[in-house]
């Protein structure tokens, strides 16, 4: 059946739910699709298109078809955006550099490479470009490239890219971030890939192509020099209101919990949250997940969706997930990116296995911020300066002596 393909093709140290990784699966081609209470009867659908022979990529094309539309116009009417509100008018770096103006000389590629001033900024710098459109990015349309990127998962941004229109997604953004990572043999590849696209398919249906580097003088920068912009992110301050907002109307509630010393009821902070949703008769578990130095989306994925999978074992669909995450002091350079994608984009990716993990809308995500000397961690951690934080302060006034009591996944 699909379901049990599905299962082989996927990851088997933990127990899947085909239906729960079939939906996830979903959320990567929309944010906003409401297909979850389908989800069985279109896996039994597609179970009898295989049973009848349709080869499986020809049944899953027909099942998406028919879920997303097959038409330009059609598809259109499926895809719907998660809105911020815009920047006001007197935000610094407002204005949007990412225009393509025909003034009828020799006509131009919606693609724009852009070098921002430090690594740390790239993130800010992605953000941004969806914040001045008033919207969060949607899961598909950002790749943050790390050392384990393949010219494969390029391709496929690519493709995305150069067809969006056909799919009611012209006005789309596709961005390559932290293009400095891949090394130079990817980058000429990258480039090559993107000239042989567009002189395959056209540009006429492609939406915008951006690339974004965190150090100069790079091999894609330096070919596509052409297309060079300046893109300064937004101000912090309006970084943090599209976070809020986002977290308020979108994603859910998510909390970074800091504190002025090492032992200041982190912790206890957190755990004291679920307690008392929980003495409330809110149907809600407890999971803690470890964020090392060798945790990977691989990682995360997995332990993500084992508590998943044990709630709903344990206590049903209807509860919803409280989850700590407990960050070590030395954190992957992955780490950044991999929250962004997670708390932000609300869809985490396993290259390894293309397993993904969707952040429910009623799940909480409460992440700790650990104490490091000079807070090195902290100010590694770039992503979760735009978040909401709570820092606590040990005083008599604030002490709680009180255990939380509370059932885990």
């Amino acid at each position: 059946s699909a379901g049990a393909g599905l299962s082989a093709a996927l990851d088997t140290s933990t127990p899947l739910d085909p239906v729960e990784e079939f939906t996830s699966m979903l959320y990567a081609i929309s944010s906003t699709i409401g297909f979850e209470a389908q989800a069985e009867d279109t896996m039994i659908k597609l179970d009898g298109f295989i049973a009848n022979g349709l080869p499986l990529l020809d049944a899953l094309g027909q099942m998406l078809d028919e879920l997303f539309g097959s038409t330009p116009e059609a598809a259109a009417a499926t895809v719907n955006v998660r809105h911020l509100p815009v920047p006001g008018v007197t935000a610094i770096n407002r204005a949007d550099m990412l225009i393509t103006i025909d003034d009828g000389t020799e006509k131009k590629i919606p693609v724009f490479v852009a070098c921002t001033e430090e690594q740390a900024q790239v993130i800010d710098a992605v953000m941004s470009v969806y914040v001045r459109r008033g919207r969060l990015p949607e899961p598909g349309e950002v790749l943050f490239c790390t050392s384990q990127t393949s010219i494969e998962e390029l391709m496929l941004l690519l493709r995305r890219f150069v067809r969006a229109a056909r799919y009611g997604r012209g006005d789309f953004i596709f961005c390559v971030a932290d293009l400095h990572v891949l090394s130079y043999t990817q980058q000429c590849t990258l480039v090559e890939k993107l000239r042989a696209t567009m002189n395959e398919f056209s540009t006429d249906d492609a939406a915008t192509l951006l690339l974004v580097s965190g150090r100069p003088q790079q091999v894609a920068l330096n070919q596509l020099s052409s297309q060079k912009v300046d893109l300064p992110p937004l101000h912090e301050k309006e970084l943090r209101v599209a976070c809020d907002h986002a977290f308020q109307s979108h994603i859910g509630t998510t909390e970074c919990v800091a504190s002025t010393i090492n032992g200041g009821g982190k912790s206890h902070h957190i755990l004291r949250h679920t307690a008392a949703c929980q003495a409330r008769g809110d149907p809600v578990l407890y999971a803690r997940i470890p964020l090392r130095e060798s945790s990977s989306p691989t990682t995360l994925v997995e332990l993500l969706s084992q508590a998943r999978t044990r709630t709903a074992a344990g206590s049903g669909s209807g509860f919803a997930l409280h989850i700590h995450m407990d960050i070590s002091h030395i954190i992957p350079a992955s780490a950044n990116t991999m929250l962004f994608e997670l708390l932000l984009v609300g869809l985490l990716r396993d290259p390894s296995s293309c397993r993904m993990y969707h952040r429910a809308k009623a799940d909480v995500f409460r992440l700790e911020i650990p104490n490091s000397p000079g807070n090195k961690t902290a100010r590694a951690l770039r992503f979760c300066s735009l978040l909401p934080t709570t820092i606590l302060d040990v005083t008599a006034d604030v002490l709680d002596l009180t255990r939380p009591v509370f059932t885990d996944a």
